[in-house]
């Protein structure tokens, strides 16, 4: 998306990266790589990292009902989503925002068209 955003022409200041520290791996090496060119556009790159690590919440956080640790992150259970989303919206607050989502994720698109503006690539 940052590439398309670049291309397109599209305004881009900072790019934010939220790593859970549990990305795969193909993740972390597009990061290394988009950085040099980001710099050499005077782009900014920051990296925002969890308060707390991801296995801690998972397996050692004691959740409001009492239990011990959120458990896997997916379907119904979005707690690593919602950490990050906090993140991202603290630091990009007042900022124009861009949000990848990928194009299987249908649902979770049409419920940010109905909270934010959206610009879609199509």
């Amino acid at each position: 998306m940052v590439l398309m955003l670049i291309e397109k022409g599209y305004p881009l200041d900072e790019v934010l990266f939220y790593d859970t520290g549990k990305e795969f791996q193909a993740i972390y090496n597009l990061r290394d790589r988009l950085k040099p060119l980001l710099e050499s556009r005077g782009i900014r790159f920051t990296q925002l990292e969890p308060v707390k690590p991801f296995d801690y919440m998972m397996f050692e956080h004691i959740t409001k009902s009492g239990k011990t640790g959120y458990g896997w992150c997916g379907g119904h259970c979005r707690w690593g989503t919602t950490y990050k989303v906090a993140a991202l919206d603290k630091a990009g607050r007042g900022a124009h925002v861009y949000v990848g989502i990928a194009g299987d994720e249908q649902k979770r698109l049409a419920k940010i068209i109905r909270r934010r503006q959206v610009v879609s690539f199509g």
